[in-house]
């Protein structure tokens, strides 16, 4: 009759020696080994390891804040302005107003993070007076927290000498940019430090705070600001009225952090675990075959006696 396997158990063979002696100092060299080989392995292997300084690239998630700045100056120095910012709208209740505004947000891999932007001005303006000047000034909320939470000052600016027809419409399509002064600072353990920002105050009663100037001077003065660059301009022909048109790319940006050394021994402690496993298993085997081939000396204690 066929007989199965239905249970097993290891039998361990002990070997015993003085504290002083030359098998002592062999276990204790062969384990420190398996734990520090792995540990210089992983150090080498990164070479960055002691960099002050990391890059991470994030989308960062935009929202429109739905506050906007926008004037055209004609040929014959009319003005056709709109604005959501109370002061300026208020200034600015004489003037012809924008015939429409659209604004159209794209999600296109469903990640909850918006990919692009398109923010529309409509002109109702006559035939014989063409646009000269343009300037637009959009406000988001611009949030990174790939290392901590970052609520960095985001703003499209735009003021351009042009020539708008009644009949065109102009499009501008811009790509978003991290513009970083110095790294980042996140808090850690014993470390309570974050980088902080001055947004800009859509609050002010002064016109001179909102001329475009002034604005990005203002951003200047942030460790880090996001703006929208790349800046591509195109221009066709329409039926109805004359339009700005500003398409926002919303893609990774790369920004830099202060590392720690928490932060390292959270990237590296994995690699290190899974080779100090792997050299205390390697290290098990070569003492095995040291002892019982008795290269190293020692007094063995079996759990059976040997018939010699």
């Amino acid at each position: 009759m066929k007989l199965l396997t239905i249970h097993s158990k290891s039998v361990n063979i002990n070997y015993k020696h003085s504290l002083c002696s030359f098998a002592t100092l062999f276990v204790a060299i062969t384990t420190l080994s398996a734990l520090l080989i792995p540990f210089y392995i992983v150090i080498f292997a990164n070479t960055d390891l002691w960099h002050q300084t990391v890059t991470i690239y994030e989308q960062p998630n935009i929202t429109f804040m739905y506050k906007y700045n926008f004037l055209a100056i004609t040929e014959n120095e009319e003005v056709v302005a709109c604005s959501s910012v109370p002061y300026v709208n208020q200034i600015l209740e004489n003037v012809q107003k924008c015939a429409t505004i659209k604004f159209v947000e794209d999600d296109f891999n469903n990640d909850g993070l918006t990919d692009s932007m398109e923010i529309s001005f409509h002109l109702d303006i006559s035939r014989e007076n063409p646009i000269k000047e343009v300037i637009v000034q959009l406000f988001f909320e611009g949030i990174i927290h790939a290392d901590c939470y970052l609520n960095i000052p985001t703003v499209f600016l735009l003021q351009e000498n042009l020539n708008i027809a009644p009949n065109t419409q102009v499009i501008y399509h811009n790509r978003v940019n991290l513009h970083q002064k110095s790294s980042f600072y996140c808090p850690f353990f014993a470390r309570n430090v974050q980088s902080r920002f001055n947004p800009f105050n859509l609050n002010a009663t002064d016109f001179e705070e909102y001329r475009t100037m002034k604005v990005y001077e203002k951003l200047k003065m942030n460790p880090a600001y996001i703006g929208f660059d790349d800046r591509k301009k195109f221009s066709e022909t329409v039926e109805g009225h004359a339009a700005v048109k500003i398409q926002l790319e919303i893609g990774e940006i790369s920004a830099r952090y202060h590392t720690s050394v928490w932060r390292k021994v959270r990237e590296l402690w994995i690699q290190y675990f899974c080779l100090a496993i792997l050299f205390l298993l390697l290290v098990q085997k070569v003492k095995d075959y040291a002892f019982s081939r008795f290269i190293v000396r020692a007094w063995e204690s079996i759990p059976w006696k040997k018939a010699y």
